[in-house]
């Protein structure tokens, strides 16, 4: 229900990207994992009292600040999308977790919800965790998002595919703020690899090898050329992403 709140598709598309969502997850080796799909209890009596019960609580304010990062086409919102944070913050009670996982862009809903469970669900607030973002592709000022097509790297890509993203991505020069190529390689390529070989012809300096992100932050400061850095990365990222492209082109 969210997602068609939300406007991210018809309720056929939806399912459908959830039966995928399920498939990969298993086959990506989680333990035991338990998959449940918001319709399954978001037309209970007592989950819809809940949604009033937040909804009397809310500001209008605060519900547009809420969904601001998460909600498509902000800037023509439907009332639809004003109900979705509410129902995010409603059922952690329902699927009663104690701890709420997400990306940063979340929190506005998660802290939404730590106080409407102290003050009108009678539950002990959730415990949230979230984690970075990686900014768009195209430059500063946005997230990647699936949004925004061109903004995002995806692990459908082909290794080919994400290579030409990569070098056409925002890295400017001796640049750490809102640079995602560094945010790439401090999040998703670093974690994975012993040792980061980046491979230059001797004329510009030869090989160099990083075996932590602050030692390639440091060498990008002191002038390692952006396009070494996206080339080798690019190619670590199709790595990381192939199992996992593997599974949805399986089940596609």
């Amino acid at each position: 229900m969210h997602a068609i709140l939300n406007k991210k598709g018809t309720e056929e598309e939806i399912s459908q990207q959830c039966d995928l969502w399920e498939k990969s997850f298993k086959e990506m080796a989680l333990k035991n994992p338990i998959f449940v799909r918001g319709s399954s209890f978001q037309f209970e009596e007592e989950y819809i009292k809940d949604i009033h019960r937040t909804a009397l609580s809310t500001t209008i304010n605060r519900g547009l600040r809420s969904m601001q990062e998460v909600a498509r086409d902000i800037d023509n919102a439907m009332i639809s999308q004003m109900l979705y944070p509410l129902m995010q913050a409603v059922d952690i009670k329902h699927l009663e977790v104690d701890v709420a996982q997400a990306g940063m862009e979340q929190r506005k809903i998660h802290m939404l919800a730590r106080d409407v469970f102290a003050t009108q669900l009678n539950t002990p607030p959730p415990t949230c965790v979230h984690t970075p973002l990686i900014s768009s592709i195209k430059g500063p000022g946005s997230k990647m998002s699936s949004s925004i097509p061109d903004s995002l790297i995806s692990v459908t890509d082909s290794e080919e595919e994400i290579i030409k993203k990569m070098k056409n991505a925002y890295c400017p020069s001796k640049t750490i703020e809102e640079n995602p190529i560094l945010q790439i390689a401090k999040l998703i390529v670093m974690p994975k690899v012993d040792e980061l070989l980046i491979e230059r012809p001797a004329k510009f300096g030869g090989d160099l090898s990083f075996g932590t992100y602050e030692e390639l932050e440091k060498a990008f400061l002191e002038g390692l050329h952006p396009l070494d850095l996206k080339i080798t990365l690019g190619k670590e990222v199709a790595k990381i992403f192939a199992p996992v492209k593997a599974i949805f082109n399986q089940h596609n």
